[in-house]
């Protein structure tokens, strides 16, 4: 994705500036994408984000014109908000972000409809990547299935839409609160 996501911003987006490599502004990703054609016209952020639907990475520009495409937290800032001047309360856990397990809709290259899920769900394709186990889950203190459903919305292998959904499910549980 890093080199598909460089080639387009250095193509289609030339008045940004990026690097490239371990320390640059654009980091390398490992997961070898199986299938990214663009035939029709579009554009350079659609491809971005047809390219980063594998990676769910961090992306933007900075205010000197610097585009960067890292690891979800990898260049993050941590803010700090005092509750009493910006009269925040916290609500608790939210429901909607609660999972412990996770369904991938894709389409397989020959064109059918494919769903990848977790372990024990009874589907062809299953993987326990798929389930999120920790005893600290409310889902799972409370002995419940509580499965959320991706769609990839395109082109993909079991291999790809079970990282997908793997990432998904360490994303929602990181932020499981509102405020």
């Amino acid at each position: 994705a890093s080199n598909v996501v460089a080639h387009a911003i250095g193509r289609w987006a030339p008045l940004l500036n990026f690097t490239e490599g371990a320390t640059g502004s654009i980091r390398p990703t490992s997961f070898v994408i199986p299938q990214l054609a663009f035939p029709d016209q579009t554009t350079a952020a659609e491809i971005l984000r047809q390219a980063d639907r594998f990676h769910l990475s961090d992306w933007g520009v900075w205010d000197d014109k610097t585009f960067w495409y890292t690891e979800r937290g990898g260049n993050s800032r941590h803010w700090r908000a005092r509750v009493g001047p910006s009269q925040l309360t916290e609500t608790g856990p939210s429901v909607e972000r609660l999972a412990n397990g996770v369904f991938v809709r894709f389409q397989d290259v020959d064109g059918s409809a494919q769903v990848v899920g977790p372990t024990g769900s009874g589907l062809a394709n299953t993987s326990d990547d798929l389930v999120d186990d920790d005893t600290q889950n409310p889902a799972n203190q409370l002995g419940i299935n509580l499965w959320h459903t991706l769609d990839m919305g395109g082109v993909s292998t079991v291999a790809a839409a079970t990282e997908v959904g793997r990432r998904y499910l360490l994303d929602v549980s990181q932020y499981d609160r509102s405020g």
